[in-house]
């Protein structure tokens, strides 16, 4: 068998001492190793400082890899280089590499892969400047561990047979793309773990097959997306949580906007002991995205707007121990947001508005020890809520304005603690099918007089009274009527003349719901009258009003009224006068006369009785 030498080409000759070394390890099936064992001068950050026992050609490398002539005389293993100094650029455009290639701790200028077809690549540890492998098809991984670059790497339209690593990597390019993968495939997951990169970390329509991890990941664009995964596809779960590192927590962390527009997600979505920051926009956007689990968003610092409007989630969406801090901007938009199971606020800060218009949850809606704070402004607005079972709404601070307009919850359960201030409460098409707190009208009637005055509406008060009906407290639903009618002529925009009636109505039969009122009233009525109209026969203003009386002889003689007049009743009298279509013969018999002592008096109190009655 020929060695490798024996077949290159004249341009390539002669070769190095570090050259014949490659040539000679590569074909026994060794990785050449030009490491010394010293950590500071194998450090390939230092490789100016290191000679030409340590330096390979670019050109003889691709030759190596690509030549037919020399594949054969390689090991399956491949080519395998460690501590070694690549001098030139890499520039395998449009090649087959047909051996596994890795470059371990070793230094590269910018490395060209694009439209090329390799078995494997691994940069484990090496300092590349730049590294593009737009089109690139691999067989088996990539492997970028603990990489260093100083410009961007690409792997747009790449297609990988198996995982694509860049854990601990550092990717440098403040002024561009860190790491661009737009519509990359995967077989196998993409994992991110602990990179630091400067530079939009970016994968429009990438589809991973595993999981997508970027634990302990630092994300720094501060001016722009420091992460963009709008419309990233994944078989597996997607991971934005801090990780162990030495015994401690490294948090994930990005300074920029995180993106996830129209994602779809295989498994849950974990944001888990992050700090994002964007006060200039967005810190986290994942409108229309879909999970196939829960989404994780635990152990949360963000400054900017966190978005999910249109998100789909197929498990449960929980909030614990996060701080949101976004006051001259919504914090939490979340409207159209669908979950499965439950949406949870536990231990949850904003500063600002949460938005939850037109929501669809599942199971439960639960908001518990958490501080909505947007003074002058809406705290929580979920106008056009729907949720399926129970709303839990006990923040330990709500500072704004509480907007509830036409939601619709099966149960719905708060804390006096959590109501917002007068005036803050907006709860006009609000349905609820039961109470389970404060379920009494004297509490719920302090409730609903928070609500703003103007405009008034009677809706919560009947949907209130319908709701005590339905578990038989049918005295609470009277009293919450009445309320109604009252609080109408207080803040409803009546007439003064609907005004008074509404308040005559209220005064006598309680709007028609205390009935007994006009009964009791009626009594009082009759028995007064009585009283009145007894005290005025005893001074002879009660008369006679037929005129045969006063032709009949013996009553001028004698003052006598004849034998078949009926006789004054005072108690008769009173009710003949004051119910108008009752005729006991008192009324048509018997007047005030108005000449006499108090006549005149009499007179009018019979006018009052009547109109009364």
């Amino acid at each position: 068998m020929p060695e490798l030498k024996d077949i290159l080409p004249d341009q390539l000759k002669p070769l190095s001492e570090a050259e014949e070394k490659l040539l000679g390890d590569v074909q026994k099936g060794y990785p050449p190793d030009f490491t010394t064992g010293d950590d500071e001068i194998d450090n390939p950050e230092n490789s100016e400082k290191w000679g030409t026992d340590r330096t390979i050609r670019s050109e003889l490398l691709v030759w190596i890899c690509t030549s037919p002539d020399a594949t054969p005389l390689i090991p399956p293993f491949g080519v395998q280089i460690m501590g070694a100094k690549i001098s030139g650029n890499i520039n395998f455009w449009a090649q087959t590499i047909q051996r596994p290639l890795g470059l371990f701790n070793s230094a590269a200028n910018n490395i060209r892969l694009d439209y090329a077809e390799i078995h494997s690549l691994n940069c484990f540890g090496s300092s590349i400047k730049s590294l593009s492998a737009n089109g690139l098809s691999v067989k088996g991984p990539v492997i970028l561990d603990n990489a260093k670059t100083a410009g961007e790497v690409n792997f747009i339209g790449a297609n990988i047979g198996g995982q694509l690593s860049c854990e601990g990597a550092e990717l440098n390019n403040p002024a561009g793309h860190a790491f661009a993968a737009d519509v990359l495939s995967t077989k196998e997951g993409l994992y991110l773990n602990k990179v630091c990169a400067k530079g939009e970390v970016r994968l429009l329509g990438a589809n991973i097959g595993g999981q997508l991890a970027c634990a302990g990941a630092e994300f720094e664009n501060p001016k722009g997306r420091a992460f963009n995964g709008d419309g990233l596809l994944t078989k597996g779960s997607v991971l934005l949580k801090s990780i162990k590192v030495n015994g401690e927590n490294k948090k994930f962390m990005a300074k920029g906007e995180v993106r996830l527009l129209g994602a779809n997600i295989g498994g849950q979505l974990a944001c888990d002991g992050a700090e994002i920051e964007n006060l200039a926009g967005h810190a986290f956007s994942a409108d229309s995205i879909f999970t196939k689990g829960s989404f994780i968003f635990k152990n949360v610092k963000a400054k900017g707007t966190v978005r999910l409007i249109g998100a789909d989630i197929n498990g449960q969406l929980l909030l614990n121990n996060v701080e949101i801090d976004s006051p001259k901007d919504k914090a939490i938009v979340a409207d159209g947001l669908s979950v499965e199971r439950g949406l949870l606020l536990r231990e949850v800060k904003v500063n600002g508005e949460v938005s939850l218009l037109g929501a669809n949850i599942g199971i439960q809606l639960s908001c518990s020890d958490v501080k909505l704070e947007n003074p002058g402004g809406d705290a929580l607005n979920a106008q056009n809520l729907l949720v399926k079972g129970s709303f839990f709404f006990e923040p330990a601070v709500l500072k704004g304005r509480l907007v509830l307009l036409h939601a619709n919850v099966e149960q719905f359960i708060d804390a006096k603690e959590s109501w917002p201030e007068q005036g803050n409460l907006y709860i006009d098409g609000f349905e609820y099918g039961a109470l389970a707190s404060y379920n009494n009208a004297d509490d719920r009637l302090q409730w609903l007089r928070l609500q703003a005055k103007e405009p008034f509406s009677v809706q919560p008060y009947e949907h209130l009274a319908r709701v005590f009906r339905k578990i038989g407290h049918e005295s609470d639903a009277r009293k919450v009527l009445i309320a109604k009618q009252d609080d109408l002529r207080k803040y409803g925009k009546l007439s003064p003349l609907a005004k008074a009636w509404n308040f005559f109505l209220g005064l006598t039969v309680g709007h028609g719901y205390r009935p007994w009122r006009a009964v009791m009233g009626i009594i009082c009525m009759w028995f007064i009258g009585m009283l009145i109209f007894m005290f005025a026969n005893n001074l002879n203003v009660m008369q006679p009003s037929k005129e045969r009386v006063y032709l009949d002889n013996n009553f001028i003689e004698t003052h006598q009224l004849p034998s078949r007049y009926p006789r004054f009743n005072p108690f008769i009298y009173s009710v003949d006068v004051f119910v108008p279509f009752v005729d006991l013969h008192q009324e048509d018999y018997w007047l005030p006369d108005a000449t006499r002592p108090w006549g005149k008096l009499v007179r009018g109190y019979f006018w009052t009785h009547i109109v009364l009655g």
